[in-house]
């Protein structure tokens, strides 16, 4: 029995310090803003920055799903 309550344990915290493989918010923020400082076309830029400020009040809020969609769309306009 204490074999198999160790071993669930060490699953346990193993499977929380695995890297998820979706980006976090703040990650792929900084991603995208060092990607925006790069870019030359400025109505590109304009666009982009809409989106990134709409990703900054996402993260504010704790909604990652919004906060990556916001991103998404931020990458998306700066192509």
């Amino acid at each position: 029995m204490r074999k198999l309550v160790l071993a669930a344990a060490v699953l346990a915290v193993a499977g929380f310090a695995l890297p998820t493989s979706a980006a976090t918010c703040d990650a792929e923020m900084k991603t995208v803003k060092a990607d925006w400082s790069k870019a030359t076309d400025i109505k590109k830029k304009d666009a982009a920055l809409a989106h990134t400020k709409a990703a900054e009040q996402a993260l504010a809020r704790k909604d990652e799903k919004a906060c990556l969609d916001s991103l998404g769309k931020a990458r998306a306009a700066m192509k």
